[in-house]
This record gives structure tokens, C-alpha cells and sequence, in this order.
């Protein structure tokens, strides 16, 4: 009731009766297929294939045949750091049939595209830049010596420090006054937590990058004694990378199925119902400067 089927079936008629290609059978398919797929744009999925009926052919150990299957690209570890946003467009799209890939377990995503087998998410290193025919990965380093270092962050080519052989310039002066009296001490922070969910009040937690006052508070443990390890602490500017995970359970935030967002630019931000977590930041000390490949 939906779609009128007078038009098509005429053209089917139509269509079959000039048929010279791949015979009768490819042609009563094509115009099946446009009407369904034009019940798809109306939100009315038909399975109507069979195999008897114009098959199509899948793979049953990794995928099955769907009357209605997402445009969205498959999450995988190349693109689970930015799949949120890709994944905004599509899912607007019209559906279309085809063969569908089985979702992998809660907290798992498929390796990549060529290599569909699912892993868990802690366990991805995303494709980060390929220069030159060579694949760096994220957090690899991909060039420096004893004065600097120059690592792939987020597609990007992110640089600290200068190389030995080059004058360092003279220390820049727009630096927040708030990390002007803060050393910057490379390698990873302390884990912080400095919001949690609070039972009928609020369900979501916030945990902004830190700032010198949070350094200083978790270089103490709770009963106020300072520890006897050296972290991470450092601005923004120098701020690398950053993992999130629950507090309770270390679970990595990814696998909790949550709405979380765990960033270099708003830290973490979990809105619904939320576990407490808690962040760490990878601090590269020296002048930064961030370049992308052309």
C-alpha cells in the first residue's frame, strides 16, 4: 500500500519483453530489485529474495543477506578513534539490500576492512598516517634524536622539541600563566578523577584535561603522602595523548557501550547514565609544532 505497484509491474512487462541480456530471469530481477528498494525509501523493508528467487550470494560465516543494510561504514580499529563522526551522515542514508556483516560482541570491533575479525577494543592500534608508502600507527614514533621527538597523534605529525643540531629558540612568552610555573616532566600522568555521577542528582561525568592544580593534587595519595614515583605533567601545548577508563573496574571507556568521548581537545565527557572515570595524559615536553602531510 505504500508503494503502487501498477507502474512497475508495467515496466516489468516492458522490460521482459525486450530482454536481451543475461536472459529473462536477470531482467524480472532488476525490477523486482527497484521496487524494492523503493520500499526501502518508505521505511518498508522485504525480504523477497530466496534462493530460488534471484539469490544473492553471501558469505554465512561473516555476513547474511539483509533487505535493509546501513551505508555506515564498519567500526573497526581504523577507524574506531573517529567513527562517532563519520558515522553522523550516513545513518540518514537510504538503506539498501545486500549482505549484511554479523556484529561483533559487546566491547570488540573488526580489525579492518580486509581482515574482518573482531578484536577487542583495547587491543586496536588504529592506522594513524602512511608516509611514503609506510604505515605508522597511532603513537608511533616517526622521527627525532636526543633533542626532540616527532610522533603520529590523531592523523597528524605532532613534533617536541628541536633537533640537536638546530639553536633552540628563545621560549615563547603566550604560554597560560596558570603552566608557567609548572615544569613539564614527560611520560604519562597519574590517573585522575576529578567528577563522578551522583546517584538521583546527575548521571553523566566530566573529567577536563588537567591543569597544574590536578597534577599537583595526584602526586599525593589519599592519606596526603606524596609518591615516591615522578609522572607525567605538563600545558596543553605539550599534552600528546590521553586514554580513559572506569574507575572502579579499569575498564577502557570504548568497551563500557556508553556515550563517552575521551579527547585531546574536551577530555573526557560521558552523558546518560555513566560509570566514574578517570583520565591520563602522555606529556612530550619542548616547543610543539603539529604538520600534516600534503
Amino acid at each position: 500500500s505504500e508503494v503502487p505497484i501498477e507502474p512497475y509491474l508495467d515496466r516489468c512487462i516492458f522490460d521482459t519483453c525486450g530482454c536481451d541480456q543475461g536472459g529473462d530471469c536477470e531482467c524480472l530481477c532488476t525490477a523486482l530489485a527497484a521496487y524494492a528498494q523503493e520500499c526501502n525509501t518508505r521505511g518498508v523493508h522485504i525480504k523477497w529474495r530466496t534462493q530460488a528467487l534471484c539469490p544473492i550470494q553471501c558469505d554465512e560465516t561473516c555476513s547474511q543477506y539483509q533487505p535493509c543494510v546501513e551505508t555506515c561504514p564498519l567500526e573497526t580499529c581504523d577507524n574506531t578513534l573517529m567513527y562517532k563522526s563519520l558515522s553522523v551522515l550516513c545513518q540518514q542514508d537510504t538503506c539498501v539490500e545486500g549482505c549484511q556483516m554479523k556484529p561483533c560482541p559487546p566491547g570488540q570491533v573488526y580489525h579492518n576492512i580486509t581482515h574482518p575479525v573482531c578484536v577487542p577494543v583495547a587491543e586496536c592500534k588504529p592506522v594513524c598516517l602512511t608516509v611514503d608508502g609506510k604505515e605508522y600507527f597511532e603513537g608511533d614514533l616517526m622521527e627525532g634524536d636526543d633533542c626532540y621527538s616527532c610522533y603520529c597523534s590523531r592523523h597528524k605529525k605532532t613534533c617536541t622539541g628541536q633537533p640537536c643540531t638546530t639553536p633552540s629558540p628563545p621560549p615563547s612568552t603566550t604560554t597560560p600563566a596558570q603552566d608557567q610555573a609548572m615544569q613539564c616532566v614527560p611520560g604519562w600522568s597519574d590517573w585522575m578523577s576529578n567528577d563522578q555521577p551522583i546517584p538521583d542528582k546527575k548521571d553523566s561525568d566530566v573529567e577536563p584535561l588537567p591543569s597544574p592544580r590536578n597534577f599537583k593534587s595526584a602526586a599525593f595519595s589519599a592519606k596526603g603522602i606524596k609518591k615516591t614515583a615522578t609522572r607525567g605533567q605538563c600545558g596543553r601545548e605539550m599534552m600528546a595523548d590521553i586514554e580513559c577508563r572506569t574507575v572502579s573496574t579499569k575498564q577502557h571507556y570504548k568497551s563500557t557501550l556508553q556515550d563517552v568521548e575521551c579527547s585531546l581537545e574536551q577530555g573526557l565527557v560521558c552523558r546518560g547514565q555513566c560509570d566514574d572515570y578517570e583520565i591520563r595524559v602522555l606529556c612530550h615536553c619542548g616547543s610543539t609544532t603539529v604538520t600534516t602531510p600534503t
